[in-house]
């Protein structure tokens, strides 16, 4: 039985590379540490606000417990049809502003965005895919 679970976490950096490699890292020593964290996939995303990039990490593990503490990675939720990524916080202020329960959020008007919320306003950021990286048999490979 497979016990893990998924969960999608985000950086916004001004190196992808040094911050993959950081994650991986982190990774690395919490898994000699038998947390058999894994990563599934790394997207990697443009958007001409950011200098930089946006670095979306799926992680999976047996215990959110068991994820190292890793400098400015926060954790998002993704709406798959649209491919919107979005922080709890973000979502239900928009709810809020628009007056609107979840059911009614239409998400393709956000579409291949990121949500945040900064400083109790809500950004969104177009997301353009520079690079997405998948794990096959324990290595990362572009697809």
């Amino acid at each position: 039985m497979n016990n893990r679970k998924q969960y999608l976490y985000c950086s916004i950096t001004p190196n992808s590379k040094i911050t993959i490699a950081n994650v991986m890292n982190a990774l690395n020593n919490s898994n000699k540490r038998g947390a058999c964290n894994e990563i599934e996939t790394i997207m990697v995303f443009k958007n001409v606000e950011v200098e930089g990039s946006i670095v979306i990490f799926d992680i999976s593990f047996k215990d959110s417990a068991d994820l190292p503490k890793i400098y400015q990675l926060f954790r998002v939720h993704r709406k798959l049809d649209s491919n919107t990524y979005y922080t709890i916080n973000a979502f239900n202020m928009l709810l809020k502003e628009k007056h609107i329960d979840a059911k009614e959020l239409n998400w393709q008007e956000h579409k291949n965005q990121l949500i945040l919320l900064q400083k109790e306003k809500i950004s969104f950021f177009d997301l353009e895919t520079e690079e997405v990286l998948v794990n096959n048999n324990g290595k990362l490979v572009k697809l």
